[in-house]
């Protein structure tokens, strides 16, 4: 699986002024632009706000978008194909894999006026597509959408996962609470236990087997906090959004038992609905609250689910490689 050859990129884009859409280090994109000719009028990288791209004839996108809508970078290519769209000009995207895989999608779309960042509208938080179909995606959001060309990726299977790691999906979750998690899987931060049932339920979802000794992981209760150990051979048998759920439900639980609230972390921009930094992440207050009213982690999946048939068509609509079988599409059976 590798990202698409630029072979052919100087035919696309020659005697045209590029402003060019990467990271500050990738230099092998500009070695081609450079000798085929072509000097970008300028760079945009994912720490700048704004490019003046109506200095520019088109937009070249060159960079890893990550699995997941609450990478920074997903909210950054909504503010380009948005700026590209405002001036009229085309995007050419170099495209690039889903680390996490072009099947299964995951979490909760944003709720109207719960967009940011790190939650642009009509993505769940685990989306399944690569680079270029996510751009397209979200230029489909435009009120004119700009042309998109793909250099595509040679060689992709969707099914394929190339990080399987879990703890991608939890830490950004984990970080909006007074939970930390290590790069050991060691959660810090509110000493407690897992008990017995909700071990099960992690079990019976996270791997379809209720048998905890085949769940992929197991939990570990010392006194500095909670421990995991993932299971190097089969990382992809655990499922990080619910185990990210689980985990707060634990949090909020042990805090209810102990007459305190779970301290959850705030965010500090004023414009958004809430102050709290989990709605912010899953565009919604629905996790906070639902826990907090003991919904179940598994119940909350289940309602996103529900939820995912819209993207799916638009997923159909920008596809750029191969479906897997019909009945691999879509997410875990939550029932």
């Amino acid at each position: 699986m590798i990202p698409a050859p630029l072979d052919a990129l100087p035919g696309m884009i020659a005697h045209q002024k590029v402003v060019l859409a990467s990271r500050p280090d990738n230099t092998a994109t500009r070695s081609k632009l450079r000798a085929s000719g072509v000097v970008p009028v300028a760079d945009w990288s994912p720490s700048e706000a704004a490019p003046p791209v109506v200095q520019a004839d088109l937009v070249v996108i060159d960079i890893d978008a990550g699995g997941l809508r609450s990478d920074p970078v997903c909210g950054w290519l909504k503010a380009v194909v948005s700026n590209a769209a405002q001036h009229r000009r085309s995007i050419v995207v170099i495209d690039r894999p889903n680390p996490l895989g072009g099947v299964q999608v995951a979490g909760p779309l944003p709720h109207p006026g719960f967009e940011s960042r790190v939650a642009p509208a009509g993505v769940p938080l685990r989306h399944s597509l690569s680079c270029a179909e996510l751009v397209r995606l979200l230029g489909h959001s435009e009120a004119q959408p700009p042309p998109v060309s793909v250099l595509p990726c040679t060689g992709w299977d969707r099914a394929v996962v190339v990080d399987g790691d879990p703890l991608l999906v939890v830490r950004p979750i984990l970080a909006s609470t007074p939970l930390h998690m290590t790069a050991a899987g060691s959660v810090t931060g509110w000493p407690t236990t897992l008990d017995g049932d909700r071990l099960a339920d992690l079990g019976a979802k996270c791997a379809g087997d209720a048998h905890l000794t085949e769940v992929g992981f197991r939990a570990e209760s010392r006194k500095e906090g909670l421990v995991l150990h993932i299971d190097a051979h089969h990382p992809a048998a655990v499922d990080g959004l619910l185990l990210a759920l689980v985990l707060l439900e634990v949090g909020v639980r042990a805090g209810s038992a102990d007459g305190r609230e779970l301290d959850w972390r705030r965010h500090g921009d004023p414009a958004f609905p809430t102050p709290y930094a989990i709605d912010r992440l899953l565009g919604s207050p629905e996790v906070r609250l639902g826990l907090a009213s003991r919904v179940r982690p598994t119940e909350l999946c289940a309602a996103w689910a529900d939820d995912h048939g819209p993207f799916m068509a638009r997923r159909e609509r920008v596809r750029l490689y191969p479906a897997p079988e019909a009945d691999a599409w879509g997410a875990p059976d939550w029932t």
